[in-house]
């Protein structure tokens, strides 16, 4: 899908971790392959029921930006939500310097 809808279609990605067919670290790791303009740097926030400190950091090495537990509370989505848009912003200022 994100490759069939093109560059900057989709602002963030929420990716769940047990899906079935390709998982969503595969299914990360494929994206940041995609020869897509935003595909290095549209973030992709893991959804996962797995508390474990080994799955936030198969998450991050295939290219995510952060890990959220399910349950997943709203103010955890949201902060981690604006964190990762304030850290785009300012990539994009540095970019146009």
């Amino acid at each position: 899908m994100f490759q069939r809808k093109g560059a900057y279609y989709y602002q963030a990605i929420l990716m769940d971790i047990m899906m079935p067919g390709k998982n969503g670290i595969e299914a990360a790791r494929d994206i940041r392959r995609l020869k897509v303009e935003d595909a290095l740097t549209v973030p992709i926030i893991a959804l996962t029921a797995d508390a474990s400190e080994d799955t936030d950091e198969k998450c991050l090495q295939a290219g995510m930006n952060a890990a959220l537990k399910k349950p997943v509370e709203n103010e955890a989505l949201f902060f981690t939500l604006a964190r990762e848009f304030e850290k785009s912003v300012r990539r994009e200022g540095q970019a146009s310097l």
